[in-house]
């Protein structure tokens, strides 16, 4: 029989290449594995960074978060919260910035820095950079690359606009110092992706700032009114009640605040006044020896002072207690629903005397015109269509009081 001799040299070398290749998998596994995982660092960033930008919402402190993951995404060395005003802007807030710079840029070079005008500009743009921004010859006659930019040892920005509805709030500005390389643009497009998160953070911000603004005016007012209401929502939810209604649920105790809710509590149980779409009222027995409390439920106009565009529709409930001295129908009109006294008195002529606007024009001695314009802002004001609801309004709000 014949025999088959393997040669050790071709052994050898078939040995060796496939220590070859499994190195050079093993090379391509690894650089995979490093991009995958740099992948997975870069997602998580976002990730907090976006989750950050809309918890900054309700706590502006959170943009700092904000700042320092952003600074950390795009390989930055500094990075800075910059708002902007009408005629300058001015660093708030700062990630490894350099107090001096900070001062610097503040002080002296903010009214020069070139990327807020040119930001101002072109508000559609999601990131300025500033090497693609400028050239050569701007670089040199520049104020702020000659004698703040290089002074600084800055050597490329990145801006990133915060826009509102009425046009440029502010920017995240990150920075690398010189002997470093530009943003590269992997990092723009990062940074790119994150943009329209802080606008929409930005832009709630402000309306839920605009909204606080509202509701503490509208508290004013309230704490100006000398009845005793409350404003609830749709939910029954209170809003806001006025000092007189707040006295009168201290002293009640059969009236509780519970869940944000109005309950009474009767021999017959116990119930909460809820929002309502009609003009309604309710007695509640105090027990022997006094009146009941009348609770009186109108829906609030469109058109009103208390009712907010976020917050509607909303419902007034009027504690009317007939052992405090009650005031004029007149005054519960120019206070509860903001007539002028003109208007509440052709409102109560229509409402309670059933009057016809052409027979208020010969009471009072104006022109149709004018009290027809007065019964269109009556009913705007007040929230009713025709004449018959308004009767039906003013019957509820004790005609025959009057303030003694």
């Amino acid at each position: 029989m014949g025999s088959w001799t393997i040669c050790p040299i071709l052994l050898t070398r078939e040995w060796h290449r496939g220590l070859q290749l499994k190195r050079r998998n093993n090379q391509k596994i690894a650089i995979v594995r490093e991009k995958l995982m740099q992948q997975i660092q870069e997602i998580e960033l976002i990730s907090s960074i976006i989750g950050s930008a809309y918890e900054a919402i309700l706590r502006e402190d959170s943009w700092m978060a904000v700042l320092s993951n952003l600074t950390q995404l795009a390989k930055a060395d500094s990075g800075s919260y910059v708002l902007i005003n009408e005629s300058a802007p001015k660093i708030v807030q700062s990630q490894n910035l350099d107090p001096s710079v900070l001062e610097s840029y503040n002080k002296e070079f903010a009214a020069f820095d070139p990327f807020h005008g040119d930001i101002m500009r072109h508000s559609n743009k999601n990131v300025v950079h500033d090497r693609s921004e400028v050239d050569k010859d701007f670089i040199q006659n520049s104020v702020w690359f000659q004698e703040f930019y290089r002074l600084h040892r800055i050597h490329s920005i990145i801006a990133l606009p915060l826009h509102n509805e009425t046009g440029l709030a502010g920017s995240f500005n990150i920075q690398r110092v010189a002997g470093r390389d530009n943003f590269s643009e992997h990092e723009i497009r990062l940074i790119n992706c994150l943009a329209p998160h802080f606008n929409r953070a930005h832009q709630i911000m402000g309306k839920i700032k605009m909204m606080r603004h509202e509701v503490m005016h509208e508290k004013m007012a309230l704490e100006t009114i000398t009845t005793p209401i409350l404003l609830i929502d749709e939910k029954s939810n209170i809003i806001l009640a006025s000092q007189a209604a707040q006295q009168i649920i201290r002293r009640e105790p059969f009236l509780v605040l519970e869940k944000n809710r109005l309950l009474a509590y009767r021999n017959s149980g116990s119930f909460y006044f809820k929002f309502s779409n009609q003009p309604i009222e309710k007695l509640i027995n105090r027990g022997a020896n006094r009146k009941p409390l009348r609770v009186i439920s109108l829906p609030l106009a469109p058109d009103s002072e208390f009712n907010k565009a976020f917050q509607r529709p909303l419902c007034m409930l009027i504690l009317d207690d007939p052992e405090i001295i009650p005031a004029s129908l007149s005054e519960l009109l120019t206070e509860l629903f903001k007539l002028t006294l003109s208007e509440a008195r052709v409102c109560i002529a229509l409402g309670s005397e059933g009057l016809t606007p052409q027979e208020c024009s010969d009471v009072f001695g104006v022109s149709i015109t004018t009290i027809r314009t007065q019964i269109r802002s009556i009913y705007g004001k007040v929230g009713v269509r025709r004449q018959a609801d308004l009767v039906r309004l003013i019957s509820l709000l004790h005609l025959t009081r009057s303030k003694t």
